[in-house]
């Protein structure tokens, strides 16, 4: 059974209008409206469709990991509605002062503790900050050495573009959907 984690981020829906945001100007940052749920992003939603994609053809446990200082349960949980077979939430305030480098790090020490895993996805990068750095430092934290490009063995069936890198002892793929 291959073992496949995806990272998965809470942000502000990206489909909110600018203007109907609030700026803070002694806090120096915008404020969104009241009563605007979050959504989980929907790059990292690509990388779990992946998932799934790859567990309707392959015998696989899928386990969605997702950090954040306040995270919304109805929203994180939908990972397993859609078929994810696990959710791992890291909850913390302390999270809020979090940059990426940070974040990759927390990451990568909960997926080392979650124990073996066959594959790591994760979102091209942020809905929120469009960093895509989370993934990458993910993969560098993990196994410390150079990444090197490789082919993954994918059903024919996925048909999502995929971005892969390989380090001999582990396997991390950035998605993308461009259609």
């Amino acid at each position: 059974m291959k073992n496949i984690i995806v990272c998965m981020k809470q942000v502000l829906d990206p489909e909110i209008p600018l203007s109907l945001f609030h700026i803070d100007t002694e806090a120096r940052q915008a404020i969104p409206p009241k009563a605007t749920p979050p959504v989980l992003s929907p790059f990292d939603e690509n990388a779990l469709e992946a998932a799934l994609k790859i567990k309707d053809t392959q015998e696989s446990n899928v386990t969605v990991i997702s950090l954040g200082k306040k995270l919304n349960r109805v929203v994180v949980s939908s990972a397993l509605a859609a078929g994810a077979d696990h959710l791992v939430l890291l909850q913390d305030e302390a999270f809020s002062d979090f940059n990426t480098y940070l974040t990759a790090g927390a990451l990568a020490a909960a997926i080392k503790k979650l124990g073996p895993y066959d594959l790591i996805l994760c979102g091209l990068q942020a809905a929120d900050t469009n960093t895509g750095q989370v993934g990458t430092g993910i993969a560098s934290m993990l196994i410390r050495l150079e990444l090197k490009r490789f082919q993954p063995t994918v059903p024919r069936s996925l048909k999502l573009p995929l971005r892969p890198w390989l380090q001999p002892i582990m396997r991390w793929v950035s998605c993308v959907n461009l259609a």
